[in-house]
């Protein structure tokens, strides 16, 4: 998960001229997305979307991942980095090459980790019918704290405390390729947390190395296509540094592809830096996703209250995956704590949902969707295409000039 100079607490900017009775979707059944904004470049900061672009928004993000996911997408949707099969480093793409269809997802947190909700429930709606969805999984990869691990000093916000530049991917494969023990120690300390949560617990035999029998035994990701999705992006190396590691802790993988949630609008053109992310995403507080930071603290109470495998490789693993939220409890250790702004945004997006099977969300396809498919989507939803005189292409221009007659 990456952390932003700006979140989601800001000002509305009055110059936008919105307000809820421009909305096509009830105000009064959404209380967190309704405050979904996005990043204006001419002003300089967020501004409150229109909720029926915000309802747009979201099923539109989602259909492009969830093409992605079982095996119908044409093109990457919002990211083309891919690490090959044989291979360690990340490349791309090429042009209209298909992402491997994935076996296994993992979920950035702690962002997300309501990405992961927003697909499973919307899943029957946008995928190609029959369709299996894939496994999944969440791993917490902190790009400041895994950069300190291998020596790469940095602030809470992915900063070198050197140069005060933000840190980017090829800083990350710089380091990593140094033979030193920092590095070499470093890696293995990662590679122990990743790859511990992989394993078969059956398979672990108390009596002998536990950390031995990690770094040797199988995984359940062996030779399998996986893609690792992070919620937004600023400088990339969040996504950058899960598909790294990823390769690093379980080099038996086959493909590993990464991709975004949310729409990247570039902010700073020297630094590559962007803004803009979901309406959940807080760096000043954990509350509202479901799930808290990182925490060896607690998965060591929880071994300690419980001392199965399952709870053994979770503390081994407490460096790269995360805790619940909690409160420090004198007589337990820890009390597990409600989150219940999580809660209302499960309640928003399964009202997303509903509005979205009733017909009151104009469905925007993903640009990862064939031709074809593109025209289906539209033709269902009453539009009349313009035709192209020479080439009898289809130009949907017209879905576009609808989202547009609804804010007036």
């Amino acid at each position: 998960m990456e952390k932003f100079n700006k979140t989601q607490n800001f000002n509305y900017d009055n110059k936008a001229g919105f307000s809820p009775e421009d909305s096509h979707l009830n105000w009064e059944d959404y209380e967190v997305l309704k405050d979904q904004a996005k990043w204006n470049s001419e002003t300089g900061g967020n501004v409150q979307m229109n909720l029926d672009d915000i309802g747009t928004e979201y099923i539109r993000n989602a259909a492009g991942l969830i093409a992605v996911m079982d095996g119908s997408a044409e093109r990457y949707f919002r990211s083309d980095r891919l690490i090959r099969d044989g291979e360690d480093d990340v490349e791309h793409l090429k042009n209209f090459e298909k992402p491997p269809k994935p076996d296994h997802v993992i979920h950035l947190d702690k962002s997300e980790r309501p990405g992961s909700w927003l697909i499973n429930l919307l899943w029957k709606d946008l995928a190609v019918e029959g369709s299996k969805k894939p496994d999944f999984s969440y791993l917490n990869i902190d790009r400041a704290d895994f950069f300190t691990l291998v020596g790469l000093e940095s602030n809470s916000d992915g900063r070198s405390l050197e140069t005060g530049e933000v840190l980017k991917p090829i800083d990350f494969d710089q380091k990593i390729k140094e033979d030193s023990n920092e590095v070499r120690e470093g890696l293995r300390q990662i590679k122990l947390a990743i790859r511990s949560q992989y394993i078969d617990e059956k398979m672990i035999d108390p009596n002998e190395d536990i950390e031995e029998q990690i770094l040797n035994l199988p995984t359940k990701l062996d030779g399998k296509n996986l893609l690792v999705i992070d919620e937004t992006s600023r400088s990339g190396s969040t996504l950058h540094m899960a598909m790294r590691l990823m390769k690093i802790a379980i080099p038996e993988l086959k493909n590993i592809h990464g991709e975004y949630l949310w729409t990247q609008t570039i902010r700073d053109a020297k630094s590559g830096e962007s803004a803009g992310a979901p309406v959940w995403y807080d760096a000043n507080n954990s509350d509202g996703r479901g799930i808290g930071d990182r925490s060896d603290y607690y998965h060591s109470k929880k071994f300690e209250k419980n001392p199965t495998t399952k709870n053994l490789l979770r503390k081994i693993g407490s460096l790269a995956i995360s805790a619940p939220l909690f409160d420090f409890d004198e007589e337990n250790g820890y009390k597990i704590k409600p989150d219940p702004k999580a809660m209302t945004l499960a309640r928003d997006f399964k009202q997303l949902r509903k509005d979205f099977r009733d017909g009151k969300i104009l469905f925007m396809p993903p640009m990862n969707y064939s031709e074809e498919r593109v025209d289906e989507i539209f033709e269902k939803q009453g539009f009349i295409p313009e035709i192209d005189p020479t080439y009898g292409d289809k130009n949907w221009s017209s879905a576009q000039k609808e989202m547009e007659k609804r804010k007036q």
